[in-house]
């Protein structure tokens, strides 16, 4: 069925697992084709874009998920990890990740608001996040090392 989304969903989990980035690429196309306005499916596009290292193909769709769906959490999310990984538009990250964090307040949205924040220099403002992400998700060897350091700066 070529409006069956959840099979090919399920397919893309394979590719992403695989490193079959292309033909991951190629399903979100599919997907996107089948349901345009469902913004996951722009964000599943996104990240295959981003492991072929397409930067502008990536931030395009990540931006077009948070066009479909602004009140949802993870286009959000999405787009401040990749404005994170790339070290651009970083005080923008950080309001995209605060954004995720007010939609869906769980451990990973606040670990990657303590990163943005970070990085724009809001030290208390990031070890305050980075504290919440250990709280929900403890034994997290990630958050913690973040809050070790952060609790250890300057």
């Amino acid at each position: 069925d070529p409006n069956d989304t959840a099979c090919r969903f399920h397919l893309l989990m394979i590719y992403q697992r695989s490193g079959r980035n292309q033909e991951g690429l190629e399903v979100c196309r599919e997907m996107i084709r089948a349901d345009p306005t469902n913004a996951l499916h722009q964000v599943s596009l996104g990240n295959f874009h981003g492991r072929l290292q397409h930067p502008a193909e990536a931030e395009a769709a990540f931006r077009r998920a948070n066009e479909l769906a602004p009140d949802r959490p993870e286009p959000c999310f999405a787009l401040a990890q990749f404005y994170l990984q790339g070290s651009t538009h970083l005080a923008e990250a950080a309001r995209l990740a605060q954004r995720a964090v007010d939609l869906a307040p769980t451990a990973p949205h606040y670990f990657v608001l303590g990163r943005a924040l970070a990085r724009v220099a809001d030290r208390p403002a990031a070890l305050t996040a980075v504290q919440k992400a250990c709280e929900l998700d403890p034994g997290n060897t990630q958050y913690e090392k973040l809050r070790t350091s952060l609790q250890q700066a300057p």
